[in-house]
């Protein structure tokens, strides 16, 4: 089977929704079947190297058009030279080293028009796309990486003659941070174009349950597919501490919504009680905006006395992650808000890592299937507290529960299972 796989880039950074859509790429293709990875907006940026599965060429609907177009009525028509110029690969590279920016609160208006596809301001870069998948891939199913996209299917399901498919993961975060009355829109506009779709696959059954309820999709029309990822330089944690200190971990984005603070202000309590060879290290992209809130917090472990047994690593690349995760005893990310996918959670498993989560989201999910941590109650002020407390204080439980979430990455959370399921999925529908 051949697959076209529409990814949106993130304008430079590492996210979710990229990690996972390239793993997922990688392990279809492992199966032996045919998928490209097709970028638009900016180039993906993974930690896995890109090769043949990822198209090579201008990316579609490349950032500073769709701009433009959005904002100048004169680009919303072919101007060769212009065109040329912005589709260039020197364009493209910018925009995946600057990034072109993804806060949602300035995104508004061209998310909407987004959504309203043939009917939006880059209506012709849908044209371009088509040409390109019509006469050069021939596809026979097109995967759109998430629901930010539903206004490609009305076309391409009209003009390509074949199922046109949609992910579910995480996509509700930039909605909810819209600015009204685009955030409406917004909704409103899926609502309909979602019911143009062949098919839909939540990435858990968490995220199915609410977006079916907040843009009217039935249930039944949305298969699960929980991920997985790659098990390649993954190794299994030696039980107990190294050099005598015991290291939490935090890997995630560096903002107050992955609830750091609350982490910083868990292993501080725990440090300044007797816990003198406990560590903390969290990394993960920091985006400008966190920086005041960051100095809050060092400032607070520095008060502590605490803070030389901190560190902040920033982005990590994929041989920097492993080693990362390598060199942790307990894996934390209290985020603050529902997690949909908890791809940390999986990598951390892959180690041999046991981890300390919120009991909501995903999470009750990986926790069924793995028993691979410990979940606490988000509600209760102390849950985190207490719930790292046990972990540091019974060494034989946590060598049981980190082998609990290797065997499970091992035996589900791979990126082997979650491309057969996605091709099973296919299948059905073709």
């Amino acid at each position: 089977m051949k697959i076209a796989y529409i990814a949106a880039g993130a304008a430079g950074m590492y996210c979710g929704n990229c990690l996972r859509d390239h793993a997922l790429a990688l392990a279809i293709r492992g199966l032996g079947e045919e998928l490209v990875l097709v970028p638009i907006y900016t180039p993906l940026r993974t930690d896995l190297p890109q090769g043949e599965e990822t198209r090579n060429g201008p990316v579609f609907f490349n950032g500073v058009r769709a701009y433009l177009e959005q904002h100048l009525p004169y680009m919303r028509k072919p101007r060769p030279v212009l065109d040329r110029m912005l589709s260039s690969g020197a364009v493209d590279k910018l925009l995946g080293a600057v990034g072109a920016g993804t806060e949602a609160s300035r995104l508004g208006p061209l998310t909407h028009s987004m959504l309203k596809g043939e009917e939006g301001n880059q209506a012709r870069e849908i044209d371009e796309l088509l040409e390109w998948l019509r006469d050069e891939l021939k596809p026979d199913i097109v995967h759109l990486s998430n629901v930010l996209l539903v206004g490609l299917a009305r076309r391409l399901r009209e003009e390509l003659g074949i199922p046109v498919v949609c992910s579910l993961q995480s996509e509700d975060h930039f909605i909810e941070g819209l600015a009204e009355p685009y955030r409406t829109d917004c909704i409103e506009e899926i609502r309909t174009r979602a019911n143009e779709l062949d098919g839909m696959l939540a990435v858990s059954a968490f995220y199915r349950e609410m977006v079916c309820a907040k843009y009217g999709i039935e249930e039944s029309k949305v298969a699960v597919v929980l991920p997985g990822v790659p098990l390649d330089g993954h190794s299994a944690k030696k039980p107990g501490p190294r050099n005598g200190a015991l290291m939490i971990g935090y890997l995630a984005r560096l903002g107050p919504e992955k609830g750091l603070d609350l982490l910083c202000e868990a292993f501080s309590s725990l440090a300044t009680a007797g816990y003198e060879t406990l560590r903390l290290s969290a990394a993960g992209y920091f985006p400008g905006s966190s920086a005041s809130w960051l100095k809050e917090i060092a400032r607070s472990l520095q008060g502590a006395g605490v803070r030389e047994r901190t560190e902040f690593l920033g982005t990590l690349d994929r041989e920097e992650k492993l080693g990362f995760l390598s060199k942790l005893d307990i894996f934390s990310v209290p985020a603050l808000r529902p997690e949909t996918k908890g791809l940390y959670a999986m990598e951390a498993m892959a180690s041999g890592v046991p981890f300390v989560l919120p009991g909501e989201g995903v999470f009750p999910e990986i926790f069924e299937r793995s028993g691979g941590g410990m979940l606490y109650d988000p509600g209760r002020p102390d849950g985190l507290r207490e719930a790292l407390k046990a972990l540091i204080d019974d060494d034989g439980l946590r060598g049981r529960l980190g082998r609990a979430g290797r065997a499970a990455a091992v035996d589900y959370f791979n990126s082997e299972r979650m491309a057969r399921e996605t091709m099973d999925y296919y299948h059905s529908l073709t």
